[in-house]
């Protein structure tokens, strides 16, 4: 009786391990799948938060040039010899600061908190100008102003083409006739 209880121990003693090893198997199997799915969920989000980083760039920059251009019409306004180029900087002041607050009312529902500042290579274009006085004032804030309205065009164009955000786009297009409107009058004050 003993011998039978022996053998029948030795036989059934394997099957609690062949169960063990088998189900770590499927369950191996399962993780794997499940983590598949995981990293698979994982890689499609940071693709959508790719996308979303060139709408998020564009609203900042566009945030920073517009600071530059409310203050840059605001130098204008108090340094131009010209009572046009005056003119043109109180019409920057009034058009950039509606499209700052359009912006950030978009900004804010879009989550993206804005600069509070210009950026650094606006900040030191407005110091040169800064130092100047006269015509030679009124020559070189128009430069400027022709330059940044240009590279500001370029990149709301790019948003266009490029934006992934239907809001963001749909504000970029609107806000393109009055960039180029902006560019036209400053190289027309600059012939």
């Amino acid at each position: 009786m003993i011998r039978k209880s022996a053998k029948f121990f030795s036989l059934y003693s394997w099957v609690p391990v062949f169960v063990l090893a088998l189900l770590s198997l499927v369950g191996r199997t399962a993780i794997a799948r499940g983590t598949g799915n995981i990293t698979q969920q994982r890689t499609e989000t940071e693709k959508a938060e790719k996308k979303d980083v060139t709408d998020r760039e564009f609203i900042m920059n566009a945030a920073q040039d517009g600071i530059f251009h409310v203050e840059a019409g605001e130098l204008a306004v108090q340094r131009a010899s010209s009572e046009d180029v005056k003119k043109f900087g109180q019409h920057a002041i009034e058009h950039h600061t509606q499209i700052n607050d359009e912006l950030a009312q978009l900004a804010s529902k879009k989550g993206v908190m804005l600069p509070k500042k210009m950026s650094k290579r606006e900040r030191e274009a407005l110091d040169k100008v800064t130092k100047l006085s006269g015509s030679d004032f009124d020559k070189a804030y128009l430069e400027m102003e022709i330059k940044v309205h240009s590279k500001d065009l370029s990149a709301y164009q790019k948003e266009l083409k490029d934006g992934k955000d239907p809001e963001v786009k749909a504000w970029a297009a609107k806000t393109v006739p009055m960039i180029e409107k902006h560019l036209k009058m400053a190289r027309d004050l600059s012939k």
